[in-house]
């Protein structure tokens, strides 16, 4: 992907969230591959309208690696999930609604990330939210049917 398809990706996920909309699929912006090992996601994410930062996340069989494309969050990582409950339909998978304690990283554009497995983690948007390039690698425990479903 060529930084200028990024950053205009960016630009109109930033703009139809600050009207209070979203794009039902950010890959129709910026072409996504799919591949045996790999799953990849063009995201845009924004606090919710009842002030609620996205679910925290964990996994047991894939690494994350962020590209922060634009504007800017924090990460959480580490602590304890509040409201943990298992991810329906993705077995190894959890989410929950906070992270209490653990650490804190901010996140602007050109950080890269990396979140190993069976770490709790959740992206705490700035004011104008952030856009990122997400690359899921599978550590081949999950079945590929999974892998698959996930960039649909």
């Amino acid at each position: 992907w060529s930084a200028e398809q990024l950053e205009k990706g960016h630009e109109t996920l930033e703009k139809i969230a600050a009207s209070g909309g979203s794009v039902a699929d950010p890959r129709d912006l910026v072409p996504i591959p799919a591949t045996r090992t790999h799953a990849y996601n063009f995201m845009h994410r924004v606090v919710g309208k009842d002030g609620s930062p996205p679910a925290v996340e964990f996994h047991e069989a894939n690494t994350d690696v962020y590209f922060v494309i634009g504007g800017n969050a924090t990460l959480a990582t580490g602590g304890e999930i509040q409201n943990r409950k298992p991810s329906p339909g993705r077995p190894g998978e959890q989410n929950g609604t906070l992270i209490q304690g653990g650490n804190r990283f901010p996140m602007a554009a050109g950080d890269v990330v990396n979140m190993p497995p069976l770490t709790p983690h959740q992206s705490l948007p700035g004011p104008n939210g952030y856009t990122y390039m997400l690359v899921k690698v599978n550590t081949e425990h999950y079945p590929w049917e999974l892998t698959e479903d996930s960039m649909k």
